[in-house]
């Protein structure tokens, strides 16, 4: 299909019968292929499409504190003349983005995978976010200006994205949370992971952060803060690396780690500093081996009830009750 859907504040949904493999909604350059511009709600469903060649702002336009609902889509080569090549969310605009996977992308400026900005949370949970390239931040995904709401990542794939800042993930003046994730080899000048500034507060919980580079010494493969204030609690930072040398985190050093994995070590409480042996990294198997020291070395304080594949943590698993470090859980 050559078109451009524009929902116009309709609390429909649109299916494809035969999925995204087989059902193309084609922008044709001319603007996004799905446009949400009119305070649509949850009850607003795109479903089961390939959004492809969409301009402008991108695969998906979400503006005007329109928060649809985004299922089961593939966005993939769509272009952006400045910001969020992928799915755009802005003033307010809160999209709920599940089992979508978001790869191919560009944008000149700014948010290549998912662009949000000015009080926009997106919520996007099991979703694929790979493969997208942005002359400025956030290659993965973008967070700025996001005032009292809080955007979330969770059970996630975000890997080989690349930008000047923040291969993964820019939060600028936003605090998003991103739980139970694995995010691998993005690329940066400065943040190959994450890059956090402007007073950005972001909660990374249970995530394996690993092979993720930054190409300027000091550059901090994982994590570059830039008066920030990340907080990291059971979460595997290993293996990240700018110019070549081993750098997890760099800048302004304002983070709490906590009961985590940090290559090189850092001071926190119940932090380790043992490789984490994953079952193939080479291979990009990022499970934890059955000797892993990041095995029941987490905290069970605020910890998500399963991991990113929907194993159990903690007692509900009819453990010991502390749950491993990392994306991944190990079945007790």
């Amino acid at each position: 299909y050559y078109e451009n859907i524009n929902f116009h504040g309709r609390a429909i949904r649109i299916v494809s019968e035969n999925g995204p493999a087989a059902t193309v909604i084609d922008g044709n350059h001319t603007g996004s292929a799905a446009v949400f511009a009119s305070g649509e709600g949850p009850d607003s469903i795109l479903e089961g499409f390939t959004l492809r060649n969409g301009s402008g702002t991108g695969g998906a336009a979400c503006t005007n504190g329109s928060s649809p609902t985004l299922l089961n889509l593939v966005i993939t080569g769509n272009s952006a003349e400045y910001f969020g090549g992928g799915i755009y969310c802005y003033q307010g605009s809160s999209p709920q983005i599940t089992d979508c996977i978001i790869t191919g992308n560009t944008a000149s400026t700014a948010g290549r995978g998912i662009f949000a900005w000015v009080d926009s949370s997106p919520v996007v949970t099991r979703c694929t976010i790979s493969g997208n390239t942005t002359g400025g931040s956030g290659g993965g995904l973008y967070f700025e200006s996001c005032g009292g709401a809080v955007p979330e990542i969770s059970d996630s794939l975000v890997s080989e994205n690349e930008a000047l800042l923040g291969g993964a993930v820019y939060a600028s003046d936003c605090s998003p949370v991103v739980t139970n994730s694995l995010i691998y080899l993005n690329e940066a000048n400065r943040g190959g992971a994450f890059y956090c500034t402007a007073g950005a507060g972001p909660t990374i919980f249970n995530c394996t952060v690993t092979q993720n580079v930054a190409t300027v010494s000091g550059g901090g493969g994982g994590i570059y803060i830039n008066n920030a204030s990340p907080v990291v609690v059971n979460t595997i930072l290993w293996g990240d690396t700018a110019s070549g040398l081993v750098s997890e985190i760099e800048g302004d050093m304002t983070i709490d780690i906590t009961y985590s994995d940090i290559e090189g070590g850092f001071s926190g409480t119940g932090n380790i500093a043992f490789p984490p042996a994953f079952n193939d990294p080479a291979g990009a198997d990022f499970h934890l081996g059955p000797a892993s020291p990041c095995i029941n070395q987490g905290t069970g304080t605020g910890a998500p009830q399963y991991d990113y594949e929907g194993d159990a943590r903690l007692a509900a698993a009819g453990g010991d009750g502390l749950p491993d470090i990392g994306a991944d859980e190990v079945p007790d």
